[in-house]
């Protein structure tokens, strides 16, 4: 509940589970609360050497006083506020707090009874005692009989604390059933409180004696030390810090009061380091000095070297500036030359596909069938048109296309072919032939082309099988997809297929998309 840099905290490795992992034992208190205490001790003269948990405390003095104890033990600390439980086995250790105290016995009775706080504490410590349950008469004091239901009722929520204690042990950390219960705290001295948790529990229940194995000056009043002996458990395991080596060693003094106390305890050892240091770098002094007139008249040496060599470089760097600008230049007219027969490619590799594609369909349907190119769009200033006889438009096209594919590719524009509009990035524009499929077409980067738009008319076989035109214009799809040249990702049918015409044809149109695009100018 409180931020980081206002606790104090410590912890310890207790061990491994079953599945490797550690259990730690960790501890945390305010800074605010240590500071107190150590203001406190200083105070009347005395110098604080650490500070410990409850917990830890009470476990390293159980383990120092019992250490012949088999199975597992539980043991119960009542206080005032909190109850800690504590179960033991062998070398491992689980604690739990729980916020409920005794207090809650004596604020529930002072409300049942009306009586001031303070008196109904003297009365619960005086008269007080848990009630047994069952056929038991109750005492003809009324305050001691609602005392003692109250306490009943105080120790049966406490005992399902530790009902819930055990179970999360055994099933979390694979611990086993306690074999037997120590009492401990000032609240556990209640009358009947070990026959209550001998029943619930059916475990034997005895007292913690934290001074069972250790021996005790002749002047100590034993009798009046033995009604008090339960509470000193975290007293006596504080002090076996000072005796012995303990299972668990922790230490929330802060480390602004620890570092001071240990510099405290190095003074001498700092002193006589402070001397052989000083010593230390006088005699360093001499030698670096010595050392440094050497390296200044090697350095003297090496410039006369490297300056004949640094006047090289900057000449060297100059060349090297020419020979990269030369190099760009080589690759930009290599990248033009790779571009020259761009179109011619890209023409042979669609005349193939046409080819096999008729081939195909003569094959599979038993009649002559016809497929050709009709329109090829790039952008609006990259058009290339196919007259239904075969021939190619000149418009648009490269100049090294028209000079190498020559008068055998009938080049001459058509006479009975009218001009029509070409096509458009965002679709088809009037003159287009009619039945064609009118897409929405993508938006074309001025300065490449990665995709072409295929317009392809077909004859229609529909009379020899309804399913023929689809059938040549997803043959006519595998192909280009398959082909060298095409980015099978981008590349699909735009639109609907067209239905047959007047004139015995169909059109569709593919979005094909190139593999490598074509630079229409240099990047310079």
């Amino acid at each position: 509940p409180f931020p980081l840099e206002e606790c104090v905290w410590d912890y310890q490795i207790l061990g491994t589970t079953g599945t490797e992992e550690f259990e730690i034992l960790l501890v945390a208190a305010r800074r605010e609360s240590i500071d107190s205490l150590y203001r406190c001790v200083e105070n009347n003269g005395l110098r604080l050497q650490l500070v410990d948990a409850s917990p830890a405390a009470l476990y390293n003095a159980v383990r120092y006083n019992y250490p012949d104890l088999e199975g597992c033990t539980l043991l119960i600390d009542i206080g005032a506020k909190t109850t800690n439980i504590l179960l033991f086995e062998k070398d491992r250790f689980f604690h739990r707090a729980v916020n409920i105290g005794a207090n809650t016995i004596t604020q529930e009775f002072a409300s049942e009874v009306k009586l001031p706080w303070q008196e109904a504490e003297r009365f619960k410590i005086s008269e007080g005692f848990v009630g047994l349950g069952g056929a038991y008469e109750e005492p003809e004091n009324p305050k001691q009989a609602a005392l003692s239901k109250i306490a009943r009722q105080f120790m049966t929520r406490l005992h399902i604390q530790i009902n819930q204690t055990i179970q999360y042990y055994r099933t979390q950390h694979g611990g086993s059933q306690p074999q037997r219960v120590l009492l401990a705290g000032g609240a556990s001295i209640m009358t009947y409180t070990p026959q209550f948790f001998a029943e619930k529990m059916a475990l034997p229940v005895e007292y913690f004696n934290p001074f069972r194995n250790l021996q005790i000056a002749p002047d100590v009043n034993i009798e009046a030390l033995s009604t008090v002996a339960h509470s000193f458990g975290e007293v006596v395991g504080l002090a076996l810090r000072n005796i012995a080596r303990c299972p668990v060693e922790l230490n929330l003094m802060p480390p602004a009061l620890r570092r001071w106390q240990e510099f405290n305890e190095k003074k001498p050892y700092f002193m006589a380091a402070l001397i052989s240091l000083s010593v230390v770098v006088f005699l360093l002094g001499v030698l670096l000095e010595k050392l440094a007139r050497g390296k200044r008249e090697e350095l003297a040496e090496l410039k006369k070297v490297i300056e004949p060599l640094q006047r090289r470089e900057t000449r060297f760097r100059k060349e090297m500036d020419v020979l990269n600008r030369l190099r760009a230049q080589a690759d930009q007219l290599t990248t033009w030359l790779e571009y020259r027969c761009f179109w011619i490619d890209l023409c042979s590799e669609l005349r193939q596909i046409l080819m096999k594609i008729e081939a195909e369909a003569q094959q599979q349907f038993r009649v002559p069938a016809g497929i050709w190119v009709e329109r090829l769009a790039a952008s609006p200033a990259r058009i290339i048109r196919l007259r239904s006889g075969g021939g190619l438009e000149r418009e648009g096209l490269p100049w090294e296309l028209r000079m190498r594919m020559g008068p055998e590719m009938d080049l001459k524009p058509p006479e009975a072919v009218p001009q029509e509009q070409p096509l458009r990035a965002m679709g088809y524009e009037q003159g287009m032939m009619e039945g064609a499929p009118q897409p929405q077409l993508p938006e074309i980067s001025s300065n490449e082309v990665s995709t072409l738009i295929v317009v392809c008319r077909a004859v229609s076989l529909q009379d020899v099988d309804p399913s023929a035109n689809v059938k040549m214009a997803h043959a006519f799809l595998r192909e280009l997809k398959s082909s060298r040249m095409t980015d099978s990702e981008g590349t699909d049918f735009l639109g609907n297929l067209g239905s047959e015409e007047a004139d015995g044809t169909f059109a569709f149109t593919v979005n094909w998309k190139l593999k490598k695009p074509l630079q229409l100018r240099s990047g310079n």
